[in-house]
């Protein structure tokens, strides 16, 4: 990772400290109160720093970002856990990768039995990330960071909401 917020402190390398399998919205004094978050985001890898950074540059306060750190085993308890925090929060999946080579195929189930079976209401996630496509990325540098600027866009949009996913935010 190349990216400038992506830096860990040295006590993170410290006997004390453990993996996580999720790591909860790291910066809970930047957000109105949880059952004031509108949506709580989960993604993987370096786009969370790419979301972190867009999130402060438009001075968003009310979307909750969540790291799934652990794939697979699935960490049912502990993404049950975090939607359960944000009571009144739609629920979305945030990837780079094209809709069919990610991991949405793999999680957006697992999202869905998590909060059916340990929080006893189903919620199913929205996705926010590329097009499926044959070719793993767009080929063209700026065609990529077009891409990258409109799933950021996207993903803290007041105008998109879960019941119009098929809705395209212009950039």
């Amino acid at each position: 990772l190349r990216h400038k917020l992506a830096v860990s402190s040295i006590e993170d390398f410290s006997p004390e400290r453990r993996f996580q399998r999720t790591i909860s919205e790291a910066h809970p004094e930047e957000l109105v109160d949880p059952e004031k978050i509108r949506r709580v985001v989960f993604c993987t890898g370096k786009i969370y720093y790419e979301a972190l950074q867009q999130r402060r540059e438009d001075n968003i306060d009310d979307v909750a970002i969540v790291r799934l750190e652990q794939i697979s085993p699935f960490p049912f308890d502990r993404v049950a856990r975090e939607v359960s925090n944000y009571p009144n929060a739609e629920t979305v999946w945030l990837q780079e990768e094209p809709k069919n080579q990610g991991a949405w195929v793999y999680v957006s189930d697992r999202i869905q039995t998590a909060t059916r079976e340990l929080n006893s209401k189903e919620v199913r996630p929205g996705y926010v990330g590329r097009d499926a496509m044959a070719a793993t990325a767009e080929g063209y540098g700026a065609v990529h960071t077009r891409e990258q600027v409109r799933l950021l866009k996207k993903v803290f949009s007041k105008d998109w909401k879960l019941n119009e996913m098929a809705r395209k935010i212009p950039v």
